[in-house]
């Protein structure tokens, strides 16, 4: 049997990337989400997780996953049989010292198995792939390849997933398999990351950098959601990342201790919404995956954009309605940005791609909104010179600038920050520009007195008069000047025609 496989594995070798078998197909249309065109069904074997032991532990900020600290390692590889017939016995490829192929028993439909395999650290198979295949009986037998796993290198994010048994269930009935389908998606997402096309999804800006994080499934559990949170949501060392799949269960959103790097970093998956008052939209449906995109780039570093919101009430004497991001020339582009709406069809800015790679291969980074820690980079990446111009296209005079910083009220975001209708101004000068130096973002403050954003008000000489109006300038504009190296001076300029009109 081995020498018959070994010979069978050298035809293989070459013949590795013409034989992959029949890919996954689309849902059907009764799906409730096949509108989502990333949802796909497989219908055979494949490789689900696989986990590496002993893990090396993350418990501080600015912990990093890495491989096992120690000689010897184990491999443990999960296999489901999402077909409707049975396997036969098929091989994995890519393990250290079996060239030939690992074999592996038939599997009935819906079986599933694991596989453990020991062997030197040193040997683990970093950068490469495990293959599943059909074993042949002939040399002449073209063998079908199954599924690949990506074995990326030691510094790719380690992810457990816990998951209601009623989501698993539902997963593996409809796409054959949930965790291949979860796989998917962390696929999709690192094809995105390389500036490569996704189904559904817009490019955004192609200009933005690469960002080569990687993650790789490596333990998959149930719990009870009617039992409390899972222990393993609360604490988990050994993993960089764990995410709960309860769609409409009571797990939500990205969980993080400023200050606490040892619990949580975790995120609920339990997405289930009518929206607009649409259809349901659940887990698997465009939605509900873009949010949970969104809240890996949480885990990464990413704050919401939406926080920049300003809601009615804020501006009084400017505006009744507010200001939103995306309403003026220099954030348009971050209207759709997945950070600020993961339910149109999103977009990856250069600025989200700049954010994560500042905090590249680091598991454990924090609150991004402490400037207290090295990766709170928010009230960290601020010009020290802040010039604000307004530029008159149509010829009308700027008479006077005025800016004036939002005050906080009780919480962290731009819907509980304003400015009153009386507000002194924190700077002004006559003519068309101001200049701002210092802690004018109140970056040192406490977090709850930190400013977002500021109002730049404007005296424009018109035909009639002169007519006050005003713009806004988010902290999010600075971070990325900061970023592209606008470091000790950044000009915001804004044209009078663009300002807006007070009440």
């Amino acid at each position: 049997m081995s020498t018959h496989i070994a010979i069978v594995v050298s035809l293989f070798i070459g013949l590795i990337a013409t034989a992959f078998g029949a890919p996954p197909v689309p849902v059907e249309a009764s799906d409730r989400d096949s509108s989502n065109p990333r949802n796909v069904r497989w219908n055979g074997p494949v490789i689900e997780w696989v986990g590496i032991t002993p893990r090396a532990e993350v418990r501080k900020l600015g912990d990093k996953p890495r491989a096992p600290e120690s000689d010897e390692a184990g491999l443990e590889i999960v296999l489901r049989n999402a077909g409707d017939k049975d396997t036969g016995v098929m091989l994995i490829l890519g393990l250290p010292d079996l060239p030939e192929g690992l074999p592996v028993a038939s599997m009935t439909p819906g079986q599933r198995q694991t596989v453990t395999v020991a062997m030197k650290t040193v040997d683990i198979p970093y950068g490469k792939s495990l293959t599943l295949s059909a074993a042949v009986d002939s040399p002449a037998d073209t063998p079908e390849i199954y599924d690949q796993f990506p074995m990326h290198g030691p510094d790719a994010h380690r992810i457990a997933l816990v998951a209601t048994e009623d989501s698993w269930k539902d997963g593996d009935t409809r796409f054959g398999s949930m965790v291949r389908r979860f796989r998917k998606s962390l696929e999709d997402l690192e094809s995105l990351y390389d500036v490569q096309e996704v189904p559904g999804i817009p490019m955004g800006d192609e200009s933005r950098p690469v960002i080569t994080d990687r993650f790789r499934i490596e333990h998959v559990e149930t719990f009870d959601p009617d039992a409390g949170t899972p222990a393993l949501f609360a604490e988990h060392p050994e993993f960089d990342l764990v995410i709960a799949v309860n769609e409409g269960g009571p797990l939500c959103c990205f969980w993080l201790e400023d200050g606490d790097s040892l619990h949580y970093h975790s995120i609920g998956h339990n997405f289930l919404s009518a929206r607009g008052g649409a259809e349901k939209q659940g887990i698997w449906s465009n939605w509900g995956e873009q949010a949970l995109w969104h809240e890996i780039f949480h885990y990464r570093g990413v704050p919401d954009f939406y926080i920049y919101n300003i809601p009615a009430g804020s501006l009084p004497g400017r505006s009744p309605e507010g200001w939103k991001l995306g309403s003026s020339p220099s954030t348009a582009y971050l209207l759709h940005e997945i950070m600020n709406d993961p339910y149109t069809a999103p977009e990856l800015s250069w600025l989200s791609a700049t954010i994560v790679n500042s905090k590249k291969g680091v598991s454990r980074v924090g609150a991004c909104e402490n400037p207290e820690q090295p990766f709170g980079h928010m009230w960290q990446w601020v010009p020290r010179q802040l010039i604000l111009q307004v530029v008159s296209g149509d010829g009308a005079a700027v008479e006077g600038v005025r800016v004036y910083r939002a005050k906080p009220g009780g919480g962290r975001d731009a819907r509980v920050q304003r400015v009153a209708e009386d507000a002194e101004p924190m700077a002004a000068a006559a003519g068309a520009s101001v200049t701002l130096d210092g802690d004018y973002m109140n970056s040192k403050a406490p977090r709850n007195e930190r400013a977002l954003w500021l109002l730049v008000e404007a005296d424009v000489k018109t035909p009639s008069g002169i007519k006050t109006r005003w713009s806004i300038v988010t902290l999010l504009e600075m971070n990325e000047a900061f970023a592209r190296g606008s470091k000790d001076a950044w000009t915001f300029q804004v044209n009078a025609s663009d300002l807006r009109a007070g009440e």
